[in-house]
């Protein structure tokens, strides 16, 4: 349950992350289209900033889909985990009837032979 509980929090974590990115890119654009005039300096920084906050983006998505498969796994441990889990307490379960069943019976037959020697210790 904690490797689940922790990919959950890394994976929301490069969620925002990513989120943060992209925001951080549109406040830019927002930001540099807002201006009426562009001089080629500002056009190759811009061009150059575009540039590295897209591949900042892919890696970060890249990260994002890796976790989400690394939570996968953790989900269907957890599933696996619970499943035998359950299974274990039905066998438990069906041992303890078992054994209730056969001291019964173990019990039963006790007084069975006993009976049988008191009327026959009678028929003297």
């Amino acid at each position: 349950m904690l490797v689940m509980a922790e990919a959950q929090r890394r994976y929301r974590d490069q969620a925002e992350h990513l989120d943060g990115l992209k925001s951080r890119l549109a406040r830019a654009e927002a930001e540099f289209f807002s201006r009426k005039a562009y001089t080629p300096p500002d056009l190759w920084l811009w061009n150059t900033y575009k540039k590295a906050a897209d591949f900042d983006i892919k890696l970060a998505d890249a990260a994002l889909q890796r976790l989400a498969k690394e939570l996968q796994r953790a989900r269907l441990e957890v599933i696996a985990r619970a499943k035998d889990r359950k299974l274990l307490e039905k066998l438990k379960e069906n041992q303890a009837k078992r054994y209730e069943q056969e001291e019964r019976l173990a019990e039963q037959k006790e007084f069975d032979e006993s009976s049988t020697l008191r009327f026959k210790h009678q028929d003297f």
